[in-house]
């Protein structure tokens, strides 16, 4: 009896610890890195609100081989406003802070933007251009390597808009990270 109890302390400890490092040299149960640096992270994502004021599409794009950091976004808006499409080239620097997928982003930059915004909620002005300032900031969702990016949050514009106004907008976005 005596000798079944030892062999039971000895041999439940020993499959334990052989379990163990089994499942940590088999390639198949190995966990996947934290962050991947083998490429730089860049998406392609339409946005509603933000910095182009209503519609974009977006590309965005990390200065180093990281998930994170600082990076940098332009794109391509419109602004449908009683039949007429206003054009708006948004261009930021935006920093990534956390880890893996889930991430805070705050952002800075300037867009262009070209239309009659006498018919826009830009204000009582003529058809012409202005550039405005943006800051921005808000959750993102990005995959480590492939995969479905999601963005939101707010962000405020300032500039020569409706008697030199500035505005808090949402934003919302979906696109692919490659």
């Amino acid at each position: 009896m005596k000798k079944r109890f030892v062999m039971r302390v000895l041999l439940i400890p020993f499959f334990l610890l052989l379990g163990i490092f089994s499942a940590q040299s088999n390639p198949l149960t190995k966990m996947q890195p934290l962050q991947d640096t083998s490429l730089r992270a860049k998406s392609v994502y339409v946005e509603y609100g933000g910095p182009s004021a209503i519609y974009s599409v977006t590309y965005d794009t990390r200065f180093t081989r990281s998930n994170n950091g600082w990076g940098f976004r332009a794109g391509v808006g419109f602004l449908p406003s009683q039949g007429i499409n206003n054009i708006s080239v948004p261009v930021q620097v935006n920093y990534l802070l956390g880890s893996t997928r889930h991430f805070f982003e705050a952002g800075a930059g300037a867009t262009f933007f070209h239309g009659n915004q006498t018919n826009s909620w830009f204000g009582p002005q003529k058809e012409g251009s202005l550039v405005f300032g943006s800051l921005s900031a808000g959750y993102r969702y990005q995959p480590l390597q492939r995969g479905i990016t999601v963005r939101v949050g707010m962000t405020g514009i300032a500039g020569p808009f409706n008697n030199n106004s500035v505005a808090a907008l949402p934003h919302i976005s979906i696109g692919y990270r490659f």
